[in-house]
């Protein structure tokens, strides 16, 4: 075989490679603290959550309100958001981010990713898996395949986690997140 030939072959692994890490490359998953929550006046399902990174304050709608139908059990809690989403307007409401719940495959429970041990601000990876720097859209958020097994959330078979702790549901044994 000649050298040349030798080349073409291994291309392709590399591509294969980074192909299978470029969908969650493009996040950029953080801890935020809720500071509070309200109830969305143009909808039923939604909620307004202020939350603080740390060094940054944002706003977030998001669609848990027939799973925590007492909002204050949310309050205080480390959620983990998607820091990178294109911003929306979710019923005249400005929407900073996305955070992250994990649903059973029944979609009876809905629970928020919590990271408790971990301060405003950490970074959520994946061992291996580089940090998304761009503005994504919710499509391209959507392509990226993070699920719960065992309590543990997962991408490709490697847990999420911050530089203190494993990422793990309470309610959800298996099911998505999204």
């Amino acid at each position: 075989m000649s050298e040349l030939e030798e080349v073409k072959f291994e291309m392709p692994k590399k591509k294969v490679e980074k192909k299978m890490e470029e969908e969650f490359s493009k996040l950029n998953l953080k801890v935020a603290k809720i500071i509070s929550v309200s109830e969305h006046y143009k909808a039923d399902k939604l909620l307004i959550l202020n939350i603080d990174f740390g060094d940054e304050k944002r706003q977030l709608v998001a669609g848990l309100k027939p799973y925590y139908p007492d909002t204050s059990v949310l309050v205080g809690k480390h959620i983990i958001v998607v820091t990178n989403l294109e911003h929306a307007n979710l019923r005249g409401e400005k929407s900073e981010g996305m955070l992250l719940a994990a649903e059973t495959d029944d979609s009876k429970t809905v629970e928020a990713l919590e990271a408790p041990n971990s301060k405003p601000g950490e970074q959520v990876y994946v061992e291996g898996i580089g940090i998304g720097k761009e503005t994504i859209k919710f499509d391209d958020f959507m392509k990226v395949n993070i699920y719960v097994e065992g309590h543990k959330v997962m991408y490709k078979g490697k847990q999420l986690k911050t530089k203190k702790e494993e990422i793990k549901t309470k309610n959800v044994a298996h099911g998505k997140v999204r």
